[in-house]
């Protein structure tokens, strides 16, 4: 677990580096980045649910974990739309970033009969630990500049996702050598690719390429 524990960190230095230089001050930014987070919050409970179906049986109380996570995520997606409304956008007018497609849809890959379903853990590290790090320093940023019925899905994660979090990481401990390394290899791919998505949207809104439509 030390070196879980090691490359965590490392890859949260990343991600709230990237998330702290976005610029959540600009309304079209702010916006395209909710939008890519919908995109994922409104798949997360079926790839939870999915996950907890295809563990091994010895895995039993991780399997119930997953149950339990995929019900405390449910409606999460209405939350970012709350807040791209008060935002002014209607997220069925938007399109999400490619990167956040690869982001959400390699998901089901851990899925499939050739891979294992414990690698979805990774994601799960890379967004709680997001959340707990980050969200409530980007909230109060929201708060002040767009008013806080355009935060809401941050407020929430900043929130709840603490206890999330060490949850996860109790969960980890209860895994084989050979699942933990697993699980470090995908927080390791899904924090190159949460900051790539940061990195997108920063680089289409500085050249005033907006994919929102209002």
């Amino acid at each position: 677990m030390t070196n879980l524990r090691k490359v965590y960190d490392e890859c949260m230095t990343d991600m709230v580096k990237a998330i702290k230089s976005f610029p959540l001050e600009n309304r079209h930014a702010y916006a395209a980045w909710l939008r890519d987070i919908y995109e994922y919050a409104e798949h997360s409970t079926r790839i939870l649910a999915q996950t907890a179906s295809n563990i091994p049986t010895k895995y039993n109380n991780i399997s119930n974990r997953f149950i339990r996570h995929a019900a405390e995520e449910t409606g999460h997606e209405k939350l970012v739309e709350k807040d791209l409304k008060a935002l002014g956008f209607d997220v069925q007018q938007m399109e999400a970033t490619t990167e956040s497609k690869f982001f959400y849809q390699s998901l089901y890959y851990w899925l499939s009969k050739h891979a294992n379903p414990l690698g979805i853990m990774g994601w799960i590290l890379a967004l709680e630990g997001a959340a707990v790090n980050a969200a409530p320093w980007a909230y109060s940023i929201v708060k002040e500049v767009h008013g806080k019925k355009a935060g809401y899905f941050l407020k929430v994660h900043g929130e709840e996702d603490p206890s999330h979090l060490e949850d996860a990481f109790k969960t980890i401990e209860k895994l084989d050598q050979a699942d933990v390394d697993l699980v470090i290899k995908s927080l390791k791919q899904y924090s190159i690719q949460y900051v790539k998505i940061l990195e997108s949207i920063k680089s289409s809104t500085i050249h005033g390429v907006n994919n929102q439509a209002a």
